[in-house]
């Protein structure tokens, strides 16, 4: 999920929104919504299993993962749509 989350914050800040590495989670689940609203579902998932994963304690599981996978993909294909 970190890996997810981590892509997600290159592929906004290559598209001339350039974020701190201090922004939050969901301030940038907030600013996605505001440039990329086709994104902002599927980003809004791959949020929830970074936050999950990375401060909830909880190891994701085989499903979770195809999920976070999805999300991921359809949350780029919405930016790049945008853009």
């Amino acid at each position: 999920a970190t890996t997810a989350y981590r892509r997600l914050r290159r592929r906004l800040s290559r598209t001339g929104a350039p974020l701190a590495d201090s922004v939050p989670p969901l301030r940038l689940q907030r600013e996605t919504e505001i440039r990329y609203p086709a994104a902002a579902e599927p980003t809004a998932r791959v949020i929830g299993f970074y936050l999950r994963e990375s401060f909830g304690g909880q190891e994701l599981e085989d499903e979770d993962l195809e999920a976070l996978k999805t999300a991921l993909e359809e949350a780029e294909r919405g930016m790049r749509k945008a853009g």
